[in-house]
């Protein structure tokens, strides 16, 4: 956790957590404890909007105050993207929010490391054709990549074993490409 000064950005968060932990008659002891274990002082900090939480502390925050955790997150600016699910790991995330499961929960019933899901998440790896169906599968969501978006991951030629490139430049005569699943 990173701790800056006051930041702007983040003035609405702040007030909006003191507001929902008063309401919910808890004091900050209360309310970190709810929140699955945090020390007190990271709930002054967000109240100060001195420092936003992480990805986990969210969603715990959520659970605490019994509100969606899309409700908070729109509240931070950094999840404008994310809550606009503009991109695959925008949707995967967001099915794990609604999921109420932290990373490696959600990561555990994939049979994915939370490696793997923080870059599905942040878009810095693709998920296999076999991970979506998974999820698509397992929380009752359609997720879809463009098939144009395959060179991102390992491309192998259908049949075969071979390992073509981490990137192509065509793609098969069909216009398709395969994943490894």
């Amino acid at each position: 956790m990173t701790i800056t000064k006051d930041r702007p950005e983040l003035a609405a968060f702040g007030s909006w957590v003191g507001d929902a932990r008063r309401s919910a008659g808890l004091n900050r002891t209360q309310l970190a404890a709810s929140a699955g274990g945090l020390h007190p002082t990271t709930v002054h900090y967000w109240e100060r909007a001195a420092v936003e939480p992480g990805d986990d502390q969210l969603l715990a925050l959520a659970s605490a105050l019994n509100v969606p955790v899309r409700q908070v997150a729109s509240l931070l600016p950094r999840y404008s993207m994310v809550l606009a699910g503009s991109t695959a790991g925008a949707t995967i995330r967001l099915v794990r929010w609604d999921a109420g499961l932290t990373r490696s929960e959600f990561a555990e019933t994939l049979g994915v490391s939370e490696a793997t899901l923080i870059g599905w998440e942040q878009g810095t790896d693709v998920p296999s054709v076999a991970s979506l169906a998974r999820i698509n599968y397992r929380y009752s969501v359609e997720i879809t990549e463009d098939p144009r978006d395959c060179h991102l991951a390992p491309v192998y030629v259908p049949g075969t074993k071979t390992r073509l490139a981490r990137t192509i430049l065509e793609f098969l005569p069909d216009g398709d490409c395969y994943v490894e699943p």
